[in-house]
Parts: C-alpha cells; sequence; structure tokens
C-alpha cells in the first residue's frame, strides 16, 4: 500500500519493478541521486531557489535605504525635539500671559486697557479744562495733566503690544 500510495504522487515510480525499489530503498546515495532527479523535486528546488533569489534581491535593496532611514531618523528625532521645545516655550507664553491677565481673555484684556485708556483721556482732558476756567494753578495743572497723558500713553501702547503680538 506505501508503494502504490507514492507512484500516485510520483509517477516516477511506476516505472521500476519490486527489485528496483527495493535497492533504492537499500542504497541511501542512489535514494537521494534518484529523488533529486523527481520532476517535483526538481520543480520545488527551482521555486526554493528562486525564492532565496527574491528574498536577497529585497535584503540588498533595503540595505540600500539603511543609511537614507538612518539621516530620516536622525532628522525626525531632530524635528520631534524641536516641535517639544517650540510646544514648551507655548505653554510658556501661555502661563506668563495667564498669570499676567489673570486667565482673562485677549479680547477682555484689550477691552479694558481700551477703557482705561479712555478714562485717562478723559481725566487729562477735565485736569486741561479745569486749568483753563481757573480752578487750578499751573504747576498742578501740569502735574496732573502729565501723569493723566503718561497714563493714557502707556496704555495705548500696551494695548497696541497686545493687539499685534
Amino acid at each position: 500500500a506505501g508503494v502504490a500510495g507514492a507512484s500516485e504522487k510520483f509517477a516516477e515510480l511506476d516505472g521500476l519493478n519490486e527489485s528496483e525499489l527495493e535497492a533504492l530503498l537499500a542504497d541511501q546515495k542512489e535514494f537521494d541521486a534518484f529523488f533529486n532527479r523527481l520532476e517535483s523535486v526538481r520543480e520545488m528546488n527551482k521555486l526554493r531557489d528562486d525564492l532565496r533569489r527574491e528574498n536577497a534581491d529585497v535584503a540588498r535593496e533595503n540595505l540600500r535605504h539603511v543609511e537614507s532611514l538612518r539621516r530620516l531618523q536622525v532628522e525626525a528625532a531632530s524635528q520631534q525635539r524641536q516641535l517639544r521645545e517650540a510646544v514648551e516655550a507655548v505653554d510658556a507664553r501661555v502661563r506668563e500671559y495667564e498669570r499676567i491677565t489673570g486667565g482673562e481673555s485677549r479680547e477682555s484684556v484689550l477691552r479694558k486697557l481700551d477703557e482705561a485708556a479712555s478714562f485717562a483721556e478723559e481725566a487729562s482732558e477735565q485736569v486741561s479744562d479745569r486749568f483753563v476756567e481757573g480752578e487750578l494753578p499751573l504747576d498742578q495743572f501740569t502735574k496732573e495733566f502729565l501723569a493723566e497723558r503718561t497714563r493714557y500713553h502707556s496704555l495705548a501702547a500696551k494695548k497696541e503690544c497686545i493687539e499685534h503680538d
């Protein structure tokens, strides 16, 4: 049954008689030579050799890219480091901004600066009106007027800085 089952899979065994088959089984070198002459074994060896050659070609191709991949890894690591530093810098600026503004929005801070600047400008106008009406002496007018104008320009400059930041 063993030889009959084998002959169904290997047609080359069909042409051999029982004594030839026994001789093959008795001599390992003769068996190996016969086995390697089988068409299915030659096809399998050819497929194996083709696969090995293709694998070697793919490996060589991959090795050609190793240096550029290493350069790209170094570049990616550098960019990740730069990104991390930029994020840290932005986070620090946000924390500083929140510390300065008390967590208020940019628009809220701009509105408050605008209101304070308007108030300082109005106060300087009132000081000027009081001087013109003779309610303030020159030295007091100069002192109060310059203080209000300085305050106004300081607030306006801060507002402008935030608007352009």
